[in-house]
């Protein structure tokens, strides 16, 4: 039987991945609008767009 322990914790690690990958891709928007003086490429809309649908807080 899963201890509520254990199940307290079983997803931490999930988390910790999802967070990393929300930064990376917050980060290289940053990096694309920072190398065109803050102006939308379509790649920075494409990442936002995909981010927004996956609920990230952008």
């Amino acid at each position: 039987m899963l201890t509520p322990d254990y199940l307290l914790h079983v997803a931490d690690d999930a988390v910790k991945l999802y967070a990393k990958l929300e930064n990376a891709i917050i980060k290289d928007i940053v990096r694309r609008l920072k190398s065109t003086n803050f102006e939308m490429t379509e790649s920075a809309k494409f990442q936002i767009q995909i981010a927004q649908e996956a609920r990230y807080a952008i």
